[in-house]
């Protein structure tokens, strides 16, 4: 099979189709858009007005910034999670799916528990009661703090300090 070429004069590639199936996009000579078997690989900014991921969305770069929502929606942008097509997850701007949350507050909701971790190891909790729970996941008040320090530990389980340098109440 022949390739099918479309330059600019003799010298800049525009588009570039092989036997093969594959075709190659160009802006000044350089290679913007190149399908393969298996999908399709894009080289600098992607602009669009709805995009639809079946599978893994892979977005790497050396940009500090791989990600950017820009909205102008009057609610702001968030980020939503769904499973089997029902939201289960949101991030963003709080107008956008809290009630009475406004364009300048940041959002985090979800359907189910929120968990935080560190080093994958659950360190707080927030039940779908409104109750958290901070070293322990069985979370029975408002707040349920659980340290497991033992009576010669230098840390304590709770603190509550008045003001800075003021006197402080612990609770081991």
């Amino acid at each position: 099979g022949t390739n099918i070429q479309l330059n600019k004069g003799t010298s800049e590639n525009m588009l570039v189709a092989t036997p093969d199936g594959a075709v190659d996009l160009y802006y000044n000579n350089a290679k913007k858009l190149a399908t393969k078997s298996d999908g399709i690989d894009v080289t600098g900014e992607v602009q669009c007005d709805s995009l639809d991921v079946d599978g893994v969305a892979n977005i790497s770069g050396t940009a500090s910034t791989l990600l950017l929502l820009n909205s102008s929606s009057s609610n702001g942008g968030s980020l939503r999670i769904r499973n089997s097509g029902v939201d289960k997850h949101y991030f963003g701007s709080a107008a956008d799916f809290i009630s009475g949350g406004s364009l300048n507050q940041t959002g985090v909701r979800s359907n189910e528990e929120i968990l935080f971790s560190v080093g994958g190891q659950e360190k707080a909790r927030l039940d779908t009661n409104g109750n958290l729970g901070i070293g322990t996941t069985s979370i029975t008040e408002r707040l349920t703090v659980f340290s497991n320090n033992d009576s010669s530990a230098t840390d304590n389980g709770l603190a509550v300090y008045r003001s800075a340098g003021d006197d402080k109440v612990n609770i081991n």
